[in-house]
């Protein structure tokens, strides 16, 4: 019974160290609401039995679990604090722990190069490799070798293996399998480059066109003076889109200690692909996050880490990319015609409903919210911002 005891005791320390670790890493109060609902759970059924610390987290113990639960999102808080404790060395085992697939070495040889010329994230190149072992799998078990490859067998990998997933997914194995074809063919192991040949099905004309802004909607929008401290969030939001071409989730991550007023600059340490970068912020939006920052300082005196457009006078404690989709959309609603509606990703190209097929010459004026860093975004406010 003591032994029980001191397990349960040191699980309950381990459930409250893990939430805490959520809780820094910005989860979701509803997320860790309910992992901690759940492994509160999980500890009542663990001391029941009277188990060991090392049988706790096995696949065993998570079976028998579920069955008796008989919830259906059981496994993800335990196997989350599985891992939790696994990277801390609290267990020997991890529940994770998959049986490592040997790739070959030439497969080996090209994740290095990918990783080197590209620049990429560990993860992209874990996922890179999880689908060159799908296809070497799939080449082992054809009895085929890279040297001999041709078009047909790369269709016959598409219609065997890549066609039991998603669309997305399915470009994806596109994607890895070209790079891979152009580098065996720089490396002459095969005589003739097929990655221009592995293509998809032909994709015609979209049912619904893509949506815009014109210009004067554009001075209309920039013109609407907020009331609220959700219409300056919002505004300080449109800001950091056009100026910097920032997709909604980049501008959720974003919080005061990223910005550096004195030097004009802000930092993105969370992008795509893992890139953080720093880049100048112009002065409009300065001044918007400004307003901004005056409005947080409830926040920052309660001893909550506020973001820049997402928490001021109890709003919220924090925003996400769905809040900043719904901000801007709701926003633009008065400022743009009925038939031309904004995104939920903010992107706003100069191609209209009405004129899709008439070449109305009126919207290549039309001004685009999705700009890269690389297109002069300062650009953008040379009809709003005069």
């Amino acid at each position: 019974m003591p032994e029980n005891n001191n397990v349960q005791a040191r699980f309950n320390q381990a459930v409250q160290d893990y939430l805490l670790w959520m809780i820094d890493r910005d989860y979701s109060s509803s997320t860790w609401n309910f992992y901690e609902r759940l492994l509160l759970r999980f500890g009542s059924y663990i001391s029941g039995r009277d188990l060991p610390w090392e049988s706790i987290f096995t696949r065993k113990t998570l079976r028998d679990f579920g069955s008796e639960c008989k919830l259906v999102q059981f496994q993800s808080p335990i196997r989350g604090l599985g891992r939790y404790l696994y990277k801390q060395q609290k267990i020997s085992k991890s529940m994770d722990r998959r049986k490592e697939v040997a790739l070959p070495a030439r497969y080996h040889e090209y994740l290095v190069y990918y990783e080197k010329t590209h620049q990429v994230c560990r993860r992209q190149v874990l996922n890179s490799e999880r689908i060159l072992v799908l296809f070497a799998e799939w080449l082992t078990g054809n009895k085929l070798e890279l040297k001999n490859l041709c078009i047909e067998h790369l269709d016959a990998f598409q219609v065997e293996i890549s066609n039991r997933y998603a669309p997305e997914t399915r470009r994806r194995h596109r994607t890895v399998l070209r790079g891979l074809l152009g580098w065996l063919y720089q490396q002459k192991v095969i005589r003739r480059n097929l990655s221009p040949l592995l293509v998809g099905a032909p994709q015609y004309a979209k049912a619904i066109p893509p949506k815009f802004l014109r210009p004067e909607e554009l001075q209309k929008l920039f013109a609407i003076n907020p009331q609220t401290a959700s219409e300056y969030r919002t505004r300080a939001m449109l800001y950091l889109a056009c100026s910097l071409g920032l997709r909604p989730k980049e501008i959720s991550l974003i919080s005061l200690d990223d910005i550096n007023f004195a030097r004009q600059e802000i930092r993105l340490p969370q992008r795509k692909s893992a890139n953080p970068i720093s880049i100048p912020l112009p002065l409009v939006t300065i001044r918007a996050i400004e307003v901004c920052a005056y409005l947080l300082i409830i926040s920052y005196k309660q001893g909550r880490k506020a973001t820049a457009v997402g928490s001021f006078c109890n709003c919220m404690p924090r925003i996400n990319r769905s809040i900043v989709c719904r901000s801007v959309k709701a926003l633009t609603a008065g400022c743009a015609n009925p038939a031309y509606r904004v995104q939920p990703t903010g992107c706003v190209i100069p191609t209209p409903r009405t004129s899709l097929r008439q070449g109305d010459q009126s919207v290549q004026s039309g001004i685009c919210l999705a700009m890269t860093i690389s297109k002069q975004p300062a650009d953008i406010f040379k009809y709003t911002l005069k």
